[in-house]
């Protein structure tokens, strides 16, 4: 599991390296969890991604036209950040957390 605190550098790590399922916060500076889903896809199409933190209806269009796999409303705590990450590691998945 790599992570990284700046959007953008994680966003640019994501698209120009090998990452199987991609967890971000939908609400980050210099780069939101949509833009990064789109990003990331341009060069992997088939990467999962997860974001926390979804505003539901309120976010508008952006809501409705995500490239995430799976939003949630609330934000992951550690450990179960930590627990969908060794099962993904336990099936051979390189996982990255923004």
């Amino acid at each position: 599991m790599r992570a990284d605190c700046d959007p953008l550098m994680a966003g640019k790590y994501a698209f120009h390296n090998p990452v199987d399922v991609v967890f971000a916060a939908w609400d980050m500076k210099r780069m939101d969890g949509p833009e990064m889903a789109a990003f990331v896809r341009r060069k992997h199409p088939n990467v999962r991604v997860i974001l926390t933190g979804c505003p539901g209806e309120r976010a508008g269009g952006k809501f409705h036209d995500c490239e995430a796999d799976l939003l949630l409303g609330g934000s992951l705590t550690e450990e179960m950040l930590q627990a969908i990450v060794s099962q993904q590691q336990g099936r051979g998945k390189e996982v990255f957390a923004v």
